[in-house]
């Protein structure tokens, strides 16, 4: 039978933030698929709308977009909840279906639901786009183990005279830079070669050999060519040219060095799978997930002729790692941060935290939410963060000091 496992902590989580709303609350449901089980592993209350009233909340796709955006390959939103306030009936209103079709779009057979802040009820979307309510399963969904993916590869950029690089094009020309490193993967993808250790291996193992549970384990080497240590892109004189791409290198020309770092978990919850079958979700993470918002927020140093690309920032979010961009590249750090997308979204995370402390948790919750504010406590310690966020952080710190005092110290 169709079903949700969601941890019971995060049904009093849900009833109590509708409970201490006088408007409807919407947020949304994070995990995975498996078995014809929606597996919730987390959840996101939504901070952003478009209008919140009594009788309706519509959330800011923009919220979504950047939430999906920090997730894991093979963890997703799988689902919404939100409250019907001061209604006696928990039922799924015709709105509700609207909504719950249009997320289906880009997450098949998703799950909603439903509170008054007393009651809870649950449904789910199906193939045939008809919804029906689902039954729930009371537990912690089991954490889905991860394939680790590195590529490691240093680019040198020939880029037309290095004053055309000014504060008022450097996003023109790290567009284009990206769309230069996009067309070589793609060009180079087919012929990769996987290297576990020192030794080439075959795609058509199965990921089972190859998971892990922490982001520091082993991970695979993408190698894209037998002489890949470091490549040489070329951009055009005139950008919009495209036949030019290729510009042979001169007097005109200035070489700037890009290395790329980059290590991205695939979590499999198909372990019968090969690597080959999930090569292409990996190449889609690295491009779009990984490089692109590299590129468009490095540093382009003139003087180094460097362009640095922002680190890493691994997280665990309730047993999975997320990731985050670092707040600035080397010769950034008087650069303001007050609008970096790395900075607001650990504010929704410390949103999330004070949510959570206003129940009463099970120490598995407990657990997960201390483990994410000594994370944040961490970053705090390595960044200068705004006064908003110091200012958060300390009265959350207090809240963790009165309730649960063992996790201050």
């Amino acid at each position: 039978m169709v079903k949700i496992r969601i941890p019971e902590d995060y049904i009093t989580v849900i009833k109590n933030q509708a409970l201490r709303s006088e408007n409807e609350i919407y947020g949304w449901l994070i995990g995975y698929v498996g078995n014809s089980t929606s597996n919730v592993i987390a959840l996101f209350e939504c901070k952003k709308f478009i209008q919140q009233t009594l009788i309706s909340a519509i959330p800011h796709a923009q919220e979504f977009q950047e939430i999906s955006s920090i997730l894991p390959q093979g963890i997703g939103p799988i689902g919404i909840y939100h409250s019907h306030p001061f209604s006696s009936e928990v039922f799924h209103s015709h709105t509700d279906d609207k909504t719950l079709l249009s997320l289906s779009k880009q997450f098949q057979e998703s799950i909603s639901l439903v509170t008054n802040g007393q009651d809870i009820n649950f449904f789910k979307i199906h193939h045939n786009n008809i919804i029906s309510d689902i039954r729930a399963e009371f537990g912690v969904p089991k954490i889905p183990s991860f394939v680790s993916f590195k590529l490691n590869i240093q680019f040198k950029i020939l880029i037309p005279n290095k004053d055309f690089i000014n504060q008022k094009k450097s996003n023109s020309i790290k567009m284009k830079i990206f769309n230069r490193i996009g067309d070589f993967l793609e060009d180079t993808w087919q012929n990769i070669k996987l290297l576990y250790g020192n030794k080439i291996f075959s795609p058509k193992n199965t990921v089972k050999n190859f998971l892990i549970n922490e982001i520091n384990g082993r991970a695979l080497k993408i190698k894209l060519t037998d002489h890949n240590d470091h490549i040489t892109l070329y951009l055009n004189d005139k950008l919009e040219n495209n036949n030019a791409l290729y510009k042979i290198p001169g007097k005109d020309v200035d070489s700037y060095t890009l290395e790329l770092n980059i290590k991205s978990p695939i979590y499999i919850t198909e372990e019968q799978k090969t690597i080959q079958d999930i090569l292409e979700a990996v190449k889609t993470e690295l491009i779009r997930n990984n490089i692109l918002p590299k590129i468009y927020n490095s540093y382009i140093d003139n003087l180094n002729h460097k362009i640095i690309i922002p680190e890493d920032i691994f997280i665990n979010f309730f047993g999975i790692y997320i990731r985050l961009l670092s707040f600035c590249a080397e010769g950034e750090e008087d650069k303001q941060i007050d609008t970096h997308p790395s900075l607001k979204f650990l504010l929704k995370l410390l949103s999330l935290i004070d949510t959570f402390l206003t129940s009463t948790l099970n120490k598995s919750a407990i657990d997960d939410i201390a483990s994410l504010f000594s994370q944040i406590r961490m970053l705090h310690k390595k960044f200068h963060f705004t006064h908003q966020f110091k200012s958060d952080l300390k009265s959350i710190n207090k809240k963790f000091s009165s309730k649960y005092k063992r996790m201050s110290q």
